[in-house]
């Protein structure tokens, strides 16, 4: 539903809505009336009125600088849920995705081994022993643990592409 995606981002008694499609544009809403405001043409306004009740909203900024306040500071509220990893001074968000409906599953994670940075990808069919695939970022590297199910037993093919270009390949054996 829209009204769970609304941000109230200072007292000027306006809503912000952000897309997920366009993460740099916030519109803004009446707070009354959850209508659109309608947006100057000339971006240097300060107010916004709305179609409803022709209420003027005052903004804190001008109009262009408070549409990226705003993005910015939505974004910020997204950015503060997320664990990040710094990984050689680049900060790098840890994505979590659950697939489901599926015989298979799925998980990742990201570790501080003593090689380094690690991801680590657990793989199988529901029920049965996983397959561990280990991406060794640090020495570029892609490995299985030998213990558990094969990742060929799994998977068609797995391919890691490092940033200087290396390339890692496990390949299953093509069925006669």
């Amino acid at each position: 539903m829209i009204a769970e995606k609304f941000h109230i981002i200072d007292d000027s008694g306006i809503k912000w809505w952000m897309s997920t499609y366009d993460s740099n544009r916030a519109q803004p809403y009446c707070s009354d009336h959850n209508m659109p405001l309608l947006i100057p043409a000339e971006r240097s306004l300060t107010s916004l009125a709305c179609p409803d009740c022709s209420a003027r909203k005052q903004l804190p900024r001008s109009w262009h600088e408070q549409e990226k306040y705003a993005a910015h500071k939505i974004r910020s509220k997204d950015i503060a849920k997320v664990d990040v990893i710094d990984h050689n001074g680049v900060l790098t968000p840890v994505a979590k995705v659950k697939v489901r409906d599926t015989e298979y599953s799925i998980t990742t994670q990201i570790m501080e081994s003593k090689h380094g940075h690690q991801i680590v990808i657990y793989a199988g069919k529901k029920g049965h022993k996983n397959s561990q695939i280990f991406v060794d970022t640090d020495n570029h590297k892609l490995a299985f643990d030998h213990k558990d199910t094969k990742p060929t037993e799994i998977f068609a093919k797995i391919e890691a592409t490092f940033k200087d270009g290396t390339k890692m390949v496990i390949e299953a054996e093509p069925k006669a």
